[in-house]
């Protein structure tokens, strides 16, 4: 991929992640003002469980989309159509398995019938979605993608908006969920059909060996990814109430906009990235990630400061006992931010066992944490634990790579000086978090750290060309 369509691609990811995030943004105050922390905390479960059921149910084998565009070339969408195909055979078996044991399944999550239904279509409609969008993406269909991505993003928050005021007023989280999964069951369907259309490929059992063989190691390691994202939010509404599970995911939705915005601008550098190391060229991959961590060093800290008037401009009062959190769940997202980079290291490599094992261990560690914690110090609990286990999994992923792998994409003195400016802003924060006057000197110097730097770059990125 030229430079020049390097920066298209980035441009029009960048573009649509925006609008994507502006709607993130505007749908928090929505619906904290729609909804009580209770039925927040139960639309966050909902979800939680469709996170925890992706990996398992699906086979992991939308992992697998983007490393076929090196494997099989030509026949590249013949292999997602063959893959989409066998996703739509597991979600049949999913059905008739769930309707020969519903009663089980009913006892054990204690939800409603019909919400274990929808659970598992919205789970398989995600997939279908995110297989053909990770071809769209390999496939450099990038203004496709953008628009397809943010229309699915507005119609979702409209209709949500419409069925909790109109159709669901005595049950506004099932609103909540009728609005999204409508959007995900009618774009799902239609990709799918797209899928078979473009690739008219369907039985393929080589193309179904390479996807089990490339994506099972992922599955418990993507399980233990939504662990770590989600096992939290599962014991707080077991200790503490639907109520503070609410208010602990309002205040995770905030934080985590900024690990958001950095897998879509993973997403956009990836098909480069992977063509790059594919040829042996190191040292353009290494320049860009560079670039990458201080960028998002300086807007997490920007985020930092901000974290008080966020949560007080994005929801009403009875949510905001989540300031208390939110600086944290801000430094957990700085870290899985650093982690994106060594896991996509390993994913090229192929080494996906070796990454799953990482994963593996740090969701232990998190679950016997949170187990310790929750019950005793309740959220901040929970916050506190998430940071340890994504600091854990970040050294461990940093010694595999360097020690055992000897493949490394960012030096020690990149990671080791963002992880001092980041936790020494930690510290500033938490002494002048009472000044709104300090906290915006610091958002001003930040930002104009990030201009410069720009400035910079773009400098030197023009001289190069002349």
């Amino acid at each position: 991929m030229k430079a020049d369509s390097l920066m298209k691609v980035a441009s029009w990811y960048t573009i649509s992640r925006i609008l994507v995030l502006t709607l993130s943004f505007i749908s928090i105050p929505i619906f904290t003002h729609l909804l009580s922390p209770n039925e927040f905390g139960e639309f966050a479960i909902y979800t939680m469980w469709i996170a925890m059921l992706t990996p398992f149910v699906g086979l992991g084998l939308h992992m697998s989309i983007g490393r076929a565009k090196v494997e099989f070339k030509e026949r590249y969408k013949q292999y997602v159509s063959s893959i989409v195909f066998l996703l739509l055979i597991l979600l049949i078996i999913a059905l008739v398995t769930l309707s020969t044991f519903e009663s089980f399944f009913v006892g054990v999550i204690n939800y409603p019938s019909h919400w274990l239904y929808l659970i598992i279509v919205q789970t398989f409609m995600s997939l279908f979605i995110n297989t053909v969008f990770c071809m769209f993406q390999f496939n450099g269909m990038y203004k496709q993608l953008a628009i397809v991505t943010f229309l699915q993003m507005l119609v979702s928050l409209l209709l949500s908006i419409y069925f909790v005021n109109f159709f669901f007023e005595e049950n506004k989280a099932e609103g909540r969920i009728f609005g999204v999964f409508f959007i995900d069951l009618i774009l799902g369907c239609a990709l799918c059909i797209y899928a078979f259309v473009y690739g008219r490929c369907y039985v393929n059992m080589k193309f179904w060996a390479f996807g089990i063989k490339y994506s099972t190691p992922f599955i418990l390691g993507s399980l233990s990814y939504i662990i770590n994202g989600q096992f939290d939010r599962l014991l707080i509404n077991e200790y503490l109430g639907a109520a503070e599970a609410g208010i602990y995911s309002f205040s995770y939705s905030i934080g985590m906009l900024l690990l958001t915005l950095a897998i879509a601008v993973k997403q956009a550098l990836n098909p480069w990235v992977y063509e790059q190391l594919d040829n042996g060229q190191k040292t353009p991959v290494k320049v860009v990630y560079k670039h990458y961590i201080i960028v998002f060093s300086l807007l997490a800290v920007i985020m930092l400061h901000a974290t008080p008037e966020l949560i007080t401009l994005l929801s009403k009062e009875s949510y905001w006992d989540g300031l208390s959190i939110l600086p944290w769940i801000v430094l957990a997202a700085y870290i899985q931010v650093l982690i994106l980079n060594e896991s996509e290291t390993q994913m090229f490599l192929k080494k996906t066992l070796v990454n799953s094992s990482v994963v593996v261990v740090g969701a232990i560690l998190n679950i016997v944490l949170n187990y310790m914690f929750i019950p005793k110090y309740g959220s901040m609990g929970a916050v506190v634990t998430t940071v340890v286990t994504y600091a854990f999994m970040l050294v461990l992923l940093l010694l595999i790579n360097i020690n055992v792998l000897h493949f490394k994409l960012v030096s020690n003195r990149v990671y080791l000086m963002s992880l001092i400016y980041i936790l020494a802003s930690t510290t500033i924060f938490f002494l002048v978090k009472d000044s709104l006057v300090m906290r915006f000197v610091l958002i001003i110097f930040n930002l104009s750290l990030l201009f410069l730097y720009y400035m910079k770059k773009k400098k030197t990125s023009q001289k190069a060309l002349c």
